[in-house]
């Protein structure tokens, strides 16, 4: 896995550069980052997690992918993802552990105040390491105004 600069490390903070490319030092550079990070997700992130899971099925976790672009900083609905890529349940929540295990996300849990709402405090959300790559699958361009 590649570290991302940390914001003492760029000489300004260029927004559009930072969610466009993401902070990965060769996309943050790259000329071309849609290039850059397609082959990032595809050249090394689906064989490395095929590798580390034993993945027989490239495809369901290409389609986990683009449905995770969408639901990034959502609260996870296990069963939605996986009516969406055509695996199970318990599949989707594998993959989910596996990006969490390679440094690649995180999840992040409610703060737990309220005792009374039960569903919002046990469902968290998912956060890509990223900004680049989580822009990417969900396919969208940041432009300042």
């Amino acid at each position: 896995m590649f570290v991302p600069f940390c914001y003492p490390e760029l000489k300004k903070l260029d927004w559009a550069l930072i969610f466009n490319h993401g902070l990965i030092p060769s996309h943050y550079f790259s000329e071309v980052p849609q290039k850059s990070l397609a082959s990032y997700l595809f050249d090394y992130l689906i064989t490395e997690m095929q590798f580390e899971a034993n993945l027989r099925k490239r495809d369901s976790f290409t389609r986990f992918l683009e449905v995770l672009g969408f639901c990034r900083g959502e609260m996870i609905n296990y069963s939605n993802i996986a009516r969406d890529c055509g695996v199970d349940r318990k599949t989707v929540r594998t993959y989910f552990e596996i990006l969490e295990d390679m440094y690649l996300g995180y999840f992040l849990h409610p703060y737990r105040a309220r005792i009374n709402r039960q569903t919002i405090q046990e469902t968290p959300k998912f956060y890509l390491f990223d900004t680049g790559i989580a822009n990417y699958l969900k396919r969208y361009e940041f432009r300042e105004m």
